[in-house]
């Protein structure tokens, strides 16, 4: 006699009296056998079970099963057992509901709760008839976001319960088809109904949540964004999940220069945050002068910049001066590198706190001039970053974007090299000094070197390749100044009201 033994793996459906293999429902190995010699004829043949002693005739689900079949003494067909799981109707199967936040590469799978002993969801997103993943969640997941998906690529998901030990039936099957690939727009925190953003000082989650002027943003290694909340003088946490509550500085908006913890702190419109390696953050306190310090714990002290009054003052820390610090980042060493708006200059501190000057006017002086350290001119420089060579960029508000080197030599990576009072407020995509910018301001570094602007009269947010191609990767493309306006989406679909700062995660 042939012999064939079947990983029995079936979707076994309890009171289904269809089924040839109903009395057998706990996944284990069933032996088997033809009641005919040749494999030719056994698509019709009855199988014999030697476990319920009982004959069941073969159909598809037996057909469908991976079994090695032999006779005596050697292998006719060999093929791997699969494992299918097993379905119950003890549980009910939960009611599957449309995707939400649809990305490039991306969804959020969402479902209604089931009924019965629930111990999690199985969520399995399938591409075709393919399975693309397979993903176990807990009884109080009722959402999942998908990711590493394939651009404007169509999926369809399916959920199952788990009651610790079966699966139920799968649900309805969700269709959704990820967009094409381009930044696409959405708003994570504040106002979502006033072009303009309602202000306020309000902590909650999402769009009940109110800013006043928000500026620079960071990430810690939790994912939790931090914002500088310009003029209500406080620095903000927003959780993964929207959660937005006041980490530093009065939740009421009172200025000061008080070094504390938390929320007893006080500062004076902070406008440029890092984050370091360990998690503390590095704001730039706009009217005080100063370099403030954070630990994760929220506690406030003063980095750099304690010397009472303005000025160009290097040196170690607390015995440093600083006019109109504005913005703040970091290279992969640890120093830090500060634009001071009014003094025209960029300065460097070390991971010690030592000051010093890396380019610009000693004295404050303003201007254009591509030169090395202290011979080298801006204009009341904005945004600044620095990428994983050691090179800082800067905005100036001559509506270039300024390249300083490790030594010190500045250039100008983008925009006009007109020096003469006209700023040439324009927009123009190209290469080098052949692109235009309309008033850039924040901006931020990619792990490949190229760098996002934020240009607030433009209401656009631009890219800037290492060699100085210049893009617009959201907001308008129109020749003509965009009206500001408040629309998330794709690409050129999306709309901005004079994006100050940009921020990359560091996922990209």
């Amino acid at each position: 006699m042939k012999k064939i033994v079947i990983a029995f793996s079936l979707a076994i459906m309890s009171g289904c009296t269809n089924n040839p293999l109903n009395a057998n429902q706990d996944n284990k190995i069933y032996s088997v056998k033809y009641t005919e010699e040749t494999k030719a004829q056994k698509n019709s043949e009855s199988i014999e079970s030697t476990v319920e002693d009982s004959t069941i005739s073969k159909n598809e689900n037996i057909t469908d099963e991976k079994a090695v079949i032999t006779d005596d003494s050697s292998p006719v067909e060999k093929a791997a057992p699969r494992d299918i799981g097993i379905l119950t109707s003890s549980n009910s199967a939960p009611v599957a509901t449309a995707a939400t936040s649809v990305r490039s590469n991306s969804f959020t799978a969402n479902w209604d709760s089931a009924t019965g002993l629930v111990t999690g969801y199985v969520l399995t997103i399938k591409q075709g008839s393919n399975v693309v993943n397979t993903i176990n969640t807990s009884e109080a997941t009722l959402s999942y976001n998908v990711t590493g998906l394939s651009p404007a690529t169509a999926y369809t998901y399916t959920v199952q319960t788990n009651d610790g030990s079966t699966l139920s039936m799968d649900s309805n099957a969700i269709n959704v088809s990820t967009i094409a690939a381009g930044a696409f727009v959405s708003t994570v925190a504040g106002d979502t109904q006033n072009i303009n953003g309602a202000v306020g000082t309000t902590d909650g989650v999402g769009a009940n949540a109110r800013f006043n002027m928000p500026h620079d943003m960071t990430m810690d290694s939790s994912g939790n964004l931090f914002v500088a909340d310009y003029v209500n003088n406080s620095i903000r946490k927003i959780t993964p999940a929207g959660v937005v509550s006041t980490f530093a500085g009065d939740p009421n908006g009172s200025s000061g220069s008080t070094d504390a913890t938390g929320t007893d702190a006080r500062f004076y419109y902070p406008s440029g945050i890092v984050a370091d390696s360990a998690d503390n953050l590095f704001v730039t306190d706009f009217f005080n002068d100063k370099i403030r310090k954070i630990t994760p714990s929220g506690v406030v002290t003063t980095f750099a910049g304690g010397w009472i009054g303005i000025g160009g003052i290097s040196g170690p820390g607390l015995n440093t001066r600083f006019n109109g610090p504005i913005s703040i980042d970091r290279d992969n060493a640890g120093n830090l590198y500060v634009s001071e708006f009014f003094a025209n200059r960029v300065r460097k501190i070390t991971p010690a706190g030592t000051v010093s000057l890396l380019a610009g006017s000693s004295t404050g002086v303003s201007g254009y001039v591509n030169a090395t350290g202290a011979n080298a001119r801006f204009y009341l420089p904005t945004g600044i970053t620095a990428d994983g060579s050691g090179n800082v960029y800067v905005n100036d508000s001559k509506n270039k974007i300024r390249k300083i080197t490790p030594s010190g030599v500045v250039s100008t990576l983008a925009g006009s090299t007109y020096s003469g009072n006209d700023v040439f407020p324009e927009y123009l995509d190209g290469t080098g000094t052949n692109a235009r910018f309309n008033n850039p301001s924040g901006l931020d570094c990619d792990a490949a070197g190229n760098i996002y602007v934020a240009e607030i009269w433009g209401n656009r947010i631009r890219k800037v390749t290492p060699s100085g191609v210049v893009t617009t990767v959201a907001g308008s493309t129109s020749s003509a100044q965009p009206a500001a306006n408040y629309v998330d989406g794709l690409f050129s679909s999306s709309r901005f009201n004079k994006p100050r700062e940009v921020f990359v995660a560091p996922s990209g």
